[in-house]
């Protein structure tokens, strides 16, 4: 048996038994996913013994006796053991969510939200990270690891499942540091003094939740030894209530009922907003190909206006339409009107007035740094958009497809957080991705809401090919 596990300072040797008694190890460096459960115990033939005893007196092996041996492999299972990932950071955003129960009187509540866990595994094996007996119930997480060469480091679907029999586990199949994105709901239970939702999550030495709340409400939350700031105006009918809970996996939160004790009513689909519009929602869905980029923006719209005909959107100048579309109302006609190196303006204007809920589709081409035949664009694609001038989206789901013959690099996900990610059957990369309470302008190059970029590059082999012709005259 050879020595192809070794002893440095802190690490494990691979020894082997000289006549039953002498152990021996090399001093190279162990593969990487090495575990003490691989080394094997080998009876020496004595026709090596002479060989491995000027390997001795060269200090190339070490000699140690067996009893000291079994202790290094005891100590080297336990600190792999102990080398488990933890969690270094967490951060939360929940919306309370108020609807009327079955029988339509009593209110149903429940938590819904998005979070980011930043993981760390040190082990150069795969890890498993216990969730713990956790009450959020994960609807999504994906995993990025952006230092992996696994898919060029762009979000990819994360493995959970009870895989030791310890319970819910989150699998880490690289080392480093990675990032979990979740989509979650928690529900509440109705008591006197409001609603109460026992919050159950990992413990982290940093570790934020961000809860919006309709205006007027109260949170408190037990142990009052945690840092709650707030409320702070949302500037949508919602006040933001901030809770630091470093260290502690367990809170108690109680959201106090409407002031003036008014049950919630039926879901209507409104939200707060400008006095004459409001965007519900923006479902955008792009397509990079080598030949440019096709966008839809689909607006989900409420009008509360009366003789509301005409609506003004900008476009970032990365992008043209070429068709508008709307739902059950009729639209008369549609102008665009570009600007050099600013955002251009579209106006749609309807046949007649509208009110009330309208779905607007725009259709858009567009174009991209452009990459050469061997690397990477020279300046990052920044997702670009189509906004109602001058009002904001509460939600944007932004659905990006990149062809098979291009990969991303540099990726950077900016205040959007990745829900969805898979490969079509044709090897085309799907990622979808949500935005909340989006601040004013969602262009890239407006302040506030910092849209996913990366820089777009050639996939597969290059290859260069010298041709030689011969003619015969």
């Amino acid at each position: 048996m050879s020595g192809r596990h070794s002893v440095q300072p802190g690490r494990l040797a691979l020894a082997i038994l000289l006549a039953g008694a002498v152990l021996w190890a090399g001093a190279q460096t162990e593969p990487s996913g090495f575990s003490p459960d691989e080394i094997r115990r080998v009876l020496l033939p004595e026709k090596q013994r002479s060989e491995i005893e000027e390997q001795l007196r060269k200090g190339t092996r070490i000699l140690l006796p067996r009893d000291e041996f079994e202790q290094l492999v005891r100590q080297a299972r336990q600190t792999l053991q102990a080398g488990e990932p933890s969690l270094i950071e967490s951060h939360y955003r929940a919306t309370l969510v108020e609807s009327l129960g079955a029988s339509g009187v009593v209110p149903e509540t429940h938590l819904t939200g998005t979070g980011t866990w930043k993981l760390v595994q040190p082990a150069p094996a795969p890890g498993l990270f216990s969730l713990g007996w956790t009450s959020l119930a994960l609807r999504e997480c994906i995993l990025w690891n952006r230092a992996s060469n696994w898919w060029h480091g762009l979000p990819q679907p994360a493995l959970l499942g009870d895989f030791n029999g310890k319970g819910l586990s989150l699998r880490l199949a690289t080392p480093g540091e990675h990032v979990a994105h979740l989509s979650w709901s928690a529900r509440g239970e109705q008591g006197p003094d409001g609603y109460h939702f026992d919050w159950r999550v990992p413990a982290a030495p940093l570790a934020v939740l961000e809860l919006h709340v309709p205006a007027g409400r109260t949170v408190t939350v037990t142990p009052d030894d945690c840092l709650v700031t707030g409320p702070t105006p949302s500037g949508q009918g919602q006040d933001i209530w901030t809770i630091r809970h470093a260290g502690r996996a367990v809170l108690h939160l109680t959201v106090s009922r409407d002031r003036q004790g008014r049950e919630p009513a039926r879901a209507s689909g409104e939200l707060p907003g400008p006095e004459e519009v409001t965007v519900r929602q923006v479902t955008t869905r792009q397509h990079l190909r080598p030949a440019g980029l096709t966008s839809v923006h689909a607006f989900d719209l409420q009008v509360h206006a009366r003789d509301l005909r005409e609506l003004t959107f900008t476009c970032d100048p990365a992008l043209e339409p070429f068709q508008v579309m709307a739902g059950n109302e009729e639209v008369d006609r549609w102008s665009f009107t570009p600007v050099e190196g600013k955002p251009g303006l579209l106006v749609v204007r309807f046949r007649e007035p509208v009110r009330g809920p309208i779905t607007l589709e725009i259709s858009c081409t567009g174009n991209y740094p452009t990459p050469s035949r061997s690397r990477a664009s020279p300046t990052p694609w920044v997702s670009p958009a189509v906004t109602l001038r001058g009002i904001s989206p509460r939600i944007e789901t932004l659905q990006l497809r990149l062809h098979p013959q291009l990969r991303a690099s540099d990726w950077q996900p900016g205040d959007f957080h990745p829900t969805e990610a898979a490969t079509e059957t044709d090897g085309t990369y799907r990622l979808t991705l949500t935005a909340s309470d989006l601040a004013a302008g969602l262009s890239g190059k407006t302040e506030g809401v910092a849209r996913p970029a990366a820089r777009i590059e050639p996939q597969g082999v290059n290859c260069l090919a010298h041709v030689t012709t011969w003619w015969r005259l």
